[in-house]
């Protein structure tokens, strides 16, 4: 693949910007283009990856784009994601009839996106690895087929240099025999010899001796020239594209044979000063030294203060080469550090610190799959390094041999030694590249199995004959081999195999691909739902022998889209205001609540940031709660004044959450405006309230001492006339009480207990008025123990009363503790009082439980009362019984009510004459 850019083809900004977002977030390179003619001259300069297209545009429409590049031999290869803003079949069908690939549905998901862009990626990816693989292969078969007629060639050579072999030596045989005569004559002749034989002989038998074969030269000296180094620069440049990191080929010399997107930090500033050019070889040769004692790869960390990570490249056994991935951080740089080292070496410190800020920092979680690529990528340079030096061998022997052989002028048993030979060393070739087309599959199947969609591809009789891990796992498999010469009725979705039978034998009898259809099926015992995509499957001679399909689980995605349908129902019917924002501060939908409420159409709110409809005073304010809504995810009763058409303001209470993963905020809104108002109001009601209450105060204040003031001149002025009613009536009794008769000492005995009487009742009257008026200080009350107190003096005034008294314990309030005392002995008093003639007296105090609030009770079994006259018990001197039935003034309960309301409590009663009384009260169990 020449690019690993991504062409969006899109004339709206916010779909644009949303999408430029989302692709660049993941690590994506985009580019972005608005009309057909850009698009087509941006493809034909520099062909993209992939190219995401909306289907309506102004001039020549997305289909029209598409089927032009689908026409171009260039471009035809490239997929094609149409945007659509339907998802209707209709749409569907023009996308895959226009030659489209896929399709995305507006409103953009995030999740979606990404996915689907990652799997034609990867699909793309693997094509082009798998064509790459196919030529190669082709190559080497082609390669094989030369070896294999050169060989024959060879032999028929070698037959007939043996045939002329045989020839030559008789020759030469005849000839040295002649010449060994001729010396002999001559020698008989006293002649010197005439031929000098040894010389001749050895000169002749030079020519056939095979020329010396030379050894050829080492892997580690050769590696520079092995290395497809435009294959692997262009998977070095994607990689580093994608991740954002450096990377690069570096010999055990520390030569830098191959570097991609290599860091300023290091090219214009490491590797140009000799002393942290040093501290960088220091650190290369370091690290070799590591690899050469055979680990698969190593982390470390150069001096100059980044961090790199190498695995060595083995090609045939030897150690040549080291694949590095780096100069990046694995935390944020301590950048005083880089300032100090910026000095010590010359360098400018801002130059120096501006290249820092390129560095990526490197998050721990992805540092794995850093490593694991960069074991891979070394473990494939050494494969392609090994298949061309295999290669170049091959090549080289082949003529070396070719040489050999022609040279065997004598030895026709060394010639077919050598062929014999030579046929071994092809055979071990194709064993080796056996070996290598199984590691190829291997690597292929490597990719399938990283792809997150499910491949499968069966024979004409619906049969499996492979497939990847995630089909595997769907397929409740331990591994894709278990699911070969399986049907579908053998698996876990045997239930539909019958729909999936159809679509097979469809694709299997038209030719025609079936791309992109919806589908149910049950995966781990449970319904769901695929995306499938199926297609013939061919040989060699374009003959159909199967289907190959290609699917992903969109259950999650189904439910969604009903959740969502759900939700724009409820979006569109809703009293309530709602919306949907992007991060930019744009609304993409309002519901017609959101329209009538401010009396803007929806082309008018979504044409600007939804802030320039916002009082002025809160503008600022509600750009600050975006900011942290995009931090902590949500808002909670936010307040805002939104401004009207109409010119007026109405205030709008929000809550909204931010979806990460869809890059938008789901918001609902109600109209508080006249709870506003009426709040505004009720302040100023509050303030003129506050003033009467005041008012009001100071006026009860004055009154209260009025009454102080008078009830003490009442207890003043009336205790002195009733003291000498008292005195003189008393002083009658002694003075004259032998001279009066019976009936004028009874008269006066009345007047005397009247005159008593009527100092207790103002006595009572007194206390009465004490309790309502004075600071109350509070704190925390033992009523069960105030009751107890109550109880035992009450024993002591009569000692012969048997009296069966249950006090619940541990029964505590918050109050006044005199006041509440008072109470106590007030009830407990009348229920000692009323039970003075019952035989089996029983006074209670305890607490049950009322509509979930505690509520105190005193309880007798005495003389009780009648229930239609309540509505004395609690008014002063009121009395339910005569006084020769039982003494009092009818003070206590009245004085009762008014402590216990004094607490903010309540007072009650409850009986029945003859068979007892039960007053209930509510007091506070802690301070307010």
């Amino acid at each position: 693949m020449k690019a690993e850019d991504i062409l969006i083809v899109e004339d709206t900004p916010a779909r644009l910007g949303l999408l430029t977002s989302i692709l660049t977030g993941a690590g994506y390179r985009v580019r972005p283009a608005s009309d057909g003619l850009s698009v087509l001259r941006s493809v034909a300069a520099c062909p993209p990856a992939l190219i995401l297209l909306a289907g309506n545009m102004p001039g020549m429409d997305g289909f029209e784009i598409c089927r032009r590049l689908k026409a171009d031999l260039v471009s035809s290869a490239i997929p094609v994601l149409f945007l659509s803003a339907t998802d209707e079949t209709a749409e569907k069908v023009r996308i895959f009839q226009a030659g489209g690939a896929d399709y995305i549905t507006w409103p953009f998901i995030a999740e979606e996106v990404l996915a689907r862009v990652a799997t034609h990626w990867i699909l793309g990816r693997a094509r082009w690895e798998m064509g790459e693989r196919n030529t190669l292969v082709e190559q080497h078969i082609a390669l094989e087929r030369r070896v294999l007629e050169q060989a024959d060639a060879l032999g028929e050579k070698t037959r007939e240099t043996e045939r002329f072999n045989h020839l030559a030596v008789d020759r030469e045989r005849r000839i040295l025999e002649l010449k060994e005569q001729v010396n002999a004559l001559a020698q008989e002749l006293g002649r010197e010899p005439e031929f000098r034989i040894t010389s001749e002989i050895l000169g002749r038998l030079a020519v056939l001796v095979p020329p010396q074969v030379e050894p050829l030269p080492a892997v580690e000296t050769r590696f520079a020239e092995l290395l497809d180094f435009s294959r692997i620069k262009q998977l070095l440049d994607h990689f580093c594209a994608v991740v954002g990191i450096s990377s690069g080929i570096i010999d055990l010399h520390g030569t830098v044979i191959i570097a991609s997107h290599w860091q300023r930090l290091c090219a214009d500033f490491h590797r140009t000063n000799p002393q942290t050019c040093a501290r960088c070889l220091e650190s290369d040769t370091d690290l070799s030294l590591r690899l050469q004692e055979g680990e698969q790869f190593a982390l470390y960390n150069c001096k100059n203060g980044l961090t790199d990570a190498a695995s060595p490249v083995i090609v045939d056994g030897q150690h040549v080469a080291n694949v590095f991935v780096g100069q990046f951080l694995l935390q944020p740089p301590d950048r005083a550090f880089f300032a100090r080292q910026a000095l010590a070496f010359g360098f400018s410190p801002d130059d120096y610190l501006a290249a820092l800020d390129d560095v990526p920092v490197v998050p721990h979680a992805n540092l794995s799959g850093i490593l694991g690529f960069l074991t891979g990528l070394a473990q494939l340079v050494a494969l392609l390094t090994l298949e061309r030096k295999q290669a170049l061998d091959t090549e080289a022997i082949m003529r070396q041999e070719r040489a050999a052989a022609l040279s065997l002028a004598e030895d026709a048993e060394h010639a077919r030694a050598e062929k014999a030979r030579y046929q071994e060393r092809l055979e071990e070739m194709v064993q080796e590249r056996t070996d290598q087309l199984a590691r190829s599959r291997k690597l292929l199947q490597l990719v399938l199995d990283t792809i997150p969609v499910g491949v499968f591809w069966k024979d004409r009789a619906c049969v499996y004959l492979g497939g990847n891990a995630r089909w595997a796992r769907d397929a409740g498999l331990p591994n894709p081999e278990a699911g070969i010469g399986k049907t579908d009725y053998d698996m876990a979705w045997q239930r539909v195999a019958d729909l999936f039978r159809a679509d097979d034998q469809e694709v299997i009898r038209s030719g025609q691909a079936k791309l992109d259809f919806e589908e149910p099926t049950i995966l781990a015992g449970q319904p769901g739902w695929l995306r499938t995509s199926k297609m013939p499957l061919t040989d060699e001679h374009d003959q159909i022998i199967g289907v190959l399909g290609t699917y992903e689980v969109i259950t999650k995605r189904k439910q969604t889209e009903l959740e969502r349908e759900q939700y724009y129902t409820l979006f569109k019917t809703a009293s309530d205001l709602m919306c949907i924002a992007d991060p930019l501060g744009c609304f993409q939908k309002v519901n017609p609540a959101l329209l009538e409420t401010l009396g803007y159409t929806e082309s008018e709110l979504l044409a600007r940031p939804f802030v320039d409809f916002i009082h002025p005073e809160d503008q600022q304010r509600t750009r600050d709660e975006m900011n942290r809504q995009l931090q902590r995810g949500f808002s909670l009763n936010f307040e805002n004044r939104y401004i009207c058409k109409d010119g007026s303001s109405r205030w709008l209470s929000w809550r909204a959450v931010f979806i990460k993963s869809e890059g938008l905020t789901y918001a609902t809104a109600r109209d508080i405006t006249e709870r506003k108002q009426a709040a505004a109001r009720l302040l100023e009601l509050n303030a003129s309230l506050e003033k009467r209450v005041q008012e009001r105060t100071a006026e009860l204040q004055a009154t209260n001492q009025e009454l102080e003031s008078f009830a003490h001149s009442v207890s003043h002025d009336l205790r002195a006339p009733l003291r000498a009613i008292s005195g003189f009536s008393q002083a009658l009794l002694e003075d004259y009480g032998a001279q009066l008769p019976g009936e004028a000492q009874a008269y006066l005995d009345m007047l005397q207990e009247s005159s008593q009487e009527m100092g207790r009742l103002i006595d009572g009257l007194l206390r009465l008025s004490r309790v309502t008026r004075g600071e109350m200080s509070k704190e925390k009350v033992d009523l069960s123990g105030l009751a107890d107190k109550v109880m035992a003096a009450l024993q002591q005034t009569e000692p012969d009363r048997r009296v069966t008294v249950t006090i619940a314990p541990r029964l505590a309030v918050y109050g006044n503790a005199q006041l509440l005392g008072v109470a106590m002995e007030n009830l407990l008093g009348n229920a000692w009082k009323y039970t003075g003639k019952t035989r089996q007296a029983e006074i209670s105090f305890d607490s049950i439980v009322q509509e979930g609030k505690k509520v105190y009770r005193v309880r007798d079994n005495g003389a009780g009362f009648n229930m239609k006259y309540t509505d004395k018990l609690f008014a002063p001197f009121q009395r339910l019984h005569r006084v020769d039935e039982f003494p009092g003034h009818g003070i206590g309960l009245a004085t009762t009510q008014r402590i216990i309301h004094r607490h903010g409590g309540l007072l009650w009663g409850q009986a029945e004459v003859g068979k007892g009384a039960t007053f209930f009260f509510t007091l506070p169990e802690q301070e307010a």
